[in-house]
């Protein structure tokens, strides 16, 4: 079996130069088949939007044009999904023009109940064992933000894969050398 080639910018301006005219066909059939009119957003942005995505780390990206056409999928179906609850509200809103949508407001005192199990339950963990659970806690918020680090430290997930690797937090560090 051949080692997989990363992909460089400069392919994937190649890329670009090669593909957007196909790409941006399957962006607007994209949009025509969800029914999201263009003037939304354009089908030229969505390709961007793409390309953007895929030069965050182009040498993750094993299959780029396959990578750009999901991504493009994807972003199509985050705009029809937004298209849809705009056309709801607006219908709501055509019905009865005195209606508006009241504010929410969450309940907190489940998240402080559990807070505080939580809590509890870690005074009876040995001082490693709670510090794993800690840490744990802190690399999924850190994964989780929009300023996270390079995607390939500490998360060995390729861009498109459906693969999670995390700590098991309880465990706690191995055997004692």
């Amino acid at each position: 079996m051949t080692e997989r080639k990363p992909v460089t910018a400069e392919e994937l301006g190649a890329l670009y130069r090669d593909h957007r005219t196909s790409l941006t066909a399957t962006a607007r059939q994209a949009f025509r088949a969800r029914g999201v009119p263009e003037s939304v957003v354009s089908a030229e942005d969505i390709v961007r939007t793409a390309f953007t995505r895929a030069l965050r780390d182009p040498a993750a990206i094993e299959h780029p044009v396959g990578y750009l056409r999901v991504v493009i999928r994807t972003e199509v179906a985050n705009q029809a999904r937004q298209c849809a609850e705009h056309r709801r509200l607006e219908t709501l809103r055509t019905a009865d023009p005195l209606r508006f949508d009241p504010t929410y407001c969450p309940d907190f005192t489940t998240l402080v109940g559990n807070r505080r199990a939580v809590e509890q339950a870690l005074v009876g963990l040995t001082l490693p064992r709670r510090t794993a659970v800690w840490t744990t806690k802190a690399q999924a918020r850190h994964r989780s933000s929009s300023l996270a680090a390079p995607a390939n430290i500490g998360n060995p997930r390729r861009p498109g894969s459906t693969t999670t690797a995390a700590p098991n937090p309880v465990e706690g560090p191995g055997p004692k050398a």
